[in-house]
């Protein structure tokens, strides 16, 4: 059973980036959990897909997947800007609010890595949490191999 993360926990200006595509198998099991059960209740954050670009991924099964209010930003760029190779993966950002979107450079990465299912996931956010509460970072060099922290 997937356990779920307190909304009260969550900072204000967490995102979650979930890099997903259409086709991957691994990803069916996360697109059901954001149509099941709202992100912010299920993982404590705000959640924003990412997928290929729309020369890469079909907009339709896009449309198709993604859940009514949950925002899609189709961009290779930002799968390449963040050392993402694999799907699913996901990368916790902290961003000052009004400082705009969390993956136009102005977040910083609290933890990335690829997670097989969504209760991976929630632990991933749990202990990318605890690694972040008691420092901040200044710079952040992803691994999309592992689970990495920002330090």
């Amino acid at each position: 059973m997937l356990s779920s993360l307190s909304v009260e926990a969550a900072r204000p200006r967490e995102t979650l980036l979930a890099f997903l595509t259409t086709s991957c198998a691994p990803c069916l099991a996360f697109w059901k959990m954001l149509r099941t059960r709202p992100p912010e209740t299920t993982l404590g954050v705000h959640v924003v897909v990412i997928t290929p670009s729309p020369s890469m991924e079909s907009q339709r099964a896009v449309a198709e997947l993604v859940p009514a209010g949950t925002p899609v930003h189709m961009s290779s760029s930002t799968w390449f800007a963040f050392g993402v190779s694999k799907a699913p993966s996901f990368v916790l950002v902290q961003s000052p609010e009004g400082e705009g979107e969390p993956w136009d450079g102005h977040a910083r990465v609290l933890g990335q890595a690829g997670a097989e299912t969504p209760e991976d996931l929630v632990d991933f956010i749990r202990s990318w949490r605890a690694a972040n509460a008691s420092h901040t970072c200044e710079t952040f060099v992803p691994n999309p191999d592992r689970t990495t922290f920002c330090g």
